[in-house]
């Protein structure tokens, strides 16, 4: 663990900022994120599932920014590759240049 996570967990465990309501003792905020998270069921119900699943946290994580860079790394080629093969002309012009210098029956209808 790197020394500002390290400083910044100790300060989240052990800095007692807060005061409870109930009891007059004072709490960090890792005490009053605890209370929350204990009082409110939905927020108890993910933390359970954390828990069950607490092993593998940390790989789904490492696992999640692997695909994520991935994923970005695909795009940012693909959006090179896009711009290797590009003409600078116009599709008005091309059709110029292809027919250029062909017998066309119509030149004189058109004044061309």
């Amino acid at each position: 663990m790197s020394s500002p996570e390290k400083k910044e967990l100790d300060k989240f465990l052990f800095d007692y900022k807060h005061v409870d309501q109930e009891t007059g003792l004072k709490t960090s905020d890792f005490g009053m994120k605890w209370k929350e998270v204990m009082t409110d069921p939905v927020k108890y119900h993910k933390f359970v599932k954390f828990m069950k699943n607490f092993d593998n946290f940390e790989e789904k994580s490492k696992t999640e920014k692997e695909v994520k860079g991935k994923i970005h790394s695909f795009l940012r080629t693909g959006q090179q590759d896009l711009g290797k093969n590009t003409s600078t002309q116009t599709p008005e012009l091309q059709k110029i240049n292809r027919t250029k210098g062909q017998y066309n029956p119509f030149a004189k209808l058109n004044g061309v």
